[in-house]
C-alpha cells in the first residue's frame, strides 16, 4: 500500500505535545483526502498521447459522487458529498460510527465556510475568511486539546498573479509563496516555502501541465528535509467528477496547506480533468469495477510489499 496511505491507516495520535499533533493531524487529513480523490481518479489504464492531453467526447453523461466508503482492517471510512458533489462529511467507525469525523460547511454565496474534525485529539476547526471582493484574506486554524487552544491564523495578499500567506507556528514565521499563471489564479505553477527569520528557502517546487490542464509533473527545486520526490501522472480520457465539481474551492484546498515541509502535487492532480491512472506507489496492485456509464463503482488495493499491511482496501462509490 502506498507509504502515504498507510500512514493514516494505522497512524495513532500519541504525540506529546499539542504543535506536533497539530502538524501531523494536519498531514494526516492531507492523506485520507488524497487517498480518497486517488481512488476517485483512477478509472482506467490509457492515455491517449505522450502528454497526456486527452479527450471526454466519449463521455457524454455526467455522474456527481454521493457516496465513498473504504473498507480497511474491518473499518469504515464513509464520506459523502453534497447534492453538487462537494465534501460534506466523513464518518469512521473507528470511533463508534456514525459519529462524523469530518464535517464540512458552507456559506450563503456557496463558498466553503470551515470544515470541523473531531472524534480524535486534537479536535480541529478550520475556517475562510474572505474580503469584500470574495477573495480568500484569512485561513484560521483552531485546535483544542481537552481544553488546550491553539490558534494559527494565516493572512493572504494577493500581488498580480502571486499569493503570499504567512503565519507563525512553534514561534518561527513562515512565508508561503503560490505563483499562479494568470491573475484568475486557475492554475498554479510554482509553491515555495521560506522561513522569514533565517529567509532559507525550505521547500520549492514547480508544476507542468498537459495543453488541457492535466498535472503532467513536479520539478523540486528545493527540499531542507529531502523527503520529497518528483512524480509523473499518466490520466484516462475520462471526466474526473471530483474535479468539476470542486473547482470552485480550488484555492481554499491549495492555500490551506501551510506547513513549513510538504508538497502540494497530490492535491493539484486531483484537479485535473481526467482521472489518473497510474498509481502513487509500486508496491501496489490495483483492481477496478465500472458502472454502464464507465464511472468507477469499486477500487481494491492489494499491497505487494512484504513488509507492509497484510489485507486489501477496498473503496466503493456511488453516486447521485
Amino acid at each position: 500500500m502506498n507509504v502515504r496511505v498507510q500512514h493514516f491507516l494505522v497512524k495513532r495520535l500519541d504525540i506529546q505535545t499539542i504543535t506536533r499533533k497539530l502538524l501531523i493531524y494536519m498531514n494526516s487529513f492531507k492523506n485520507i483526502l488524497s487517498l480518497l480523490l486517488i481512488v476517485i481518479l483512477i478509472s482506467s489504464c490509457e492515455t491517449n498521447d505522450e502528454d497526456g492531453t486527452t479527450s471526454t467526447d466519449n463521455n457524454n453523461g455526467f455522474l456527481i459522487l454521493k457516496k465513498i466508503t473504504l473498507s480497511f482492517d474491518s473499518f469504515n471510512v464513509v464520506t459523502s458529498f453534497t447534492i453538487d458533489g462537494r465534501l460534506s462529511y466523513r464518518e469512521d467507525s473507528r470511533i463508534g460510527s456514525p459519529n462524523p469525523v469530518f464535517e464540512f460547511f458552507y456559506d450563503d454565496q456557496n463558498r466553503r465556510k470551515k470544515y470541523t474534525h473531531y472524534g480524535f485529539r486534537p479536535e480541529l476547526s478550520v475556517e475562510y475568511i474572505y474580503d469584500a471582493t470574495g477573495k480568500i484574506e484569512k485561513i484560521k486554524e483552531i485546535s483544542d486539546d481537552f481544553g488546550s487552544i491553539d490558534e494559527i491564523v494565516t493572512d493572504y495578499t494577493y500581488y498580480d498573479n502571486t499569493i503570499i500567506g504567512t503565519n507563525t507556528r512553534n514561534n518561527i514565521s513562515y512565508r508561503y509563496t503560490f505563483t499562479f499563471e494568470d491573475t484568475t489564479y486557475a492554475r498554479i505553477t510554482k509553491y515555495k516555502v521560506t522561513n522569514l527569520e533565517t529567509q532559507e528557502t525550505l521547500f520549492e517546487e514547480s508544476y507542468e501541465y498537459a495543453t488541457n490542464g492535466n498535472l503532467l509533473k513536479n520539478n523540486i527545486i528545493a527540499d531542507k528535509e529531502g523527503n520529497q520526490k518528483p512524480h509523473i501522472f499518466e490520466y484516462d480520457d475520462k471526466r474526473n467528477p471530483w474535479a468539476e465539481s470542486h473547482k470552485v474551492d480550488y484555492l481554499n484546498i491549495l492555500l490551506e496547506y501551510t506547513l513549513p515541509y510538504g508538497s502540494l502535487v497530490f492535491d493539484i492532480s486531483n484537479f485535473s480533468p481526467n482521472n489518473q491512472t497510474n498509481p502513487s506507489s509500486e508496491e501496489s496492485i490495483t483492481t477496478l469495477e465500472y458502472n454502464e456509464e464507465g464511472y468507477i463503482t469499486k477500487r481494491v488495493t492489494s499491497d505487494t510489499n512484504p513488509e507492509g499491511p497484510s489485507g486489501d482496501t477496498t473503496a466503493t462509490f456511488e453516486y447521485y
